[in-house]
């Protein structure tokens, strides 16, 4: 009886122990401390993205299908930009997903959308200009059929270099953080010269 007591107390301390490491290490813990690839999708003006797409065919696909879509009929490829992996992570996502549930045509004008691999969608105060021309950062440009001139803002001097990799920004909702890798905007501008400066310099003539 005595062995049979001691026993018990051992599988009752197993289990226990079985329980508080379930606390500590939840099922889903997976999901904590994630680091998501962050593309956007501004609106910004002058050019427009979201507004031009929603005018044309893209306005009616969901999220991830206009991003398939703008990256077929971009020209030059943008692949090096919106790669194969990204979209197969956004292809992943549960079908309630954001990304892949909801139209274009949903979001208001003006929005900046980022569009992260667990499928979410957040609207979010995040444009190109506020990039672009800034040290470390460049654009590349491409045409996309039906929609003209996009520019995906990006670090690094080409999408193939290791500043690619660096986020341009970043933020985090809880224990998840959302690196942008990239901003696509109708029209980017470089910061206008300071009227301090075109003064100085009429002192010369």
């Amino acid at each position: 009886m005595k062995s049979l007591g001691v026993k018990s107390l051992r599988w009752v301390f197993v289990f226990q122990c079985v329980l508080a490491t379930l606390a500590i290490y939840p099922a889903n813990s997976g999901e904590i401390g994630r680091t998501l690839n962050t593309l956007i999708l501004s609106d910004e003006a002058p050019g427009n993205l979201i507004s031009v797409l929603i005018k044309t065919e893209y306005g009616n696909y969901n999220l991830y299908q206009a991003l398939l879509q703008i990256q077929a009929d971009a020209n030059p490829s943008i692949a090096g930009m919106i790669t194969p992996t990204f979209l197969s992570a956004l292809a992943s996502c549960p079908a309630g997903s954001q990304i892949l549930s909801t139209k274009l045509n949903s979001f208001p004008a003006g929005s900046s959308l980022a569009i992260s691999t667990d499928g979410t969608v957040q609207t979010v105060n995040v444009h190109a200009n506020d990039y672009y021309n800034k040290h470390g950062v460049s654009a590349l440009l491409s045409s996309i059929s039906g929609v003209g001139d996009v520019y995906f803002v990006h670090s690094g001097t080409q999408p193939s270099t290791a500043d690619f990799n660096m986020p341009l920004t970043s933020w985090t909702v809880g224990e998840t953080v959302y690196n942008v890798f990239a901003i696509a905007s109708g029209s980017v501008s470089a910061p206008p010269v300071p009227p301090t400066t075109e003064r100085k310099a009429s002192l010369f003539f």
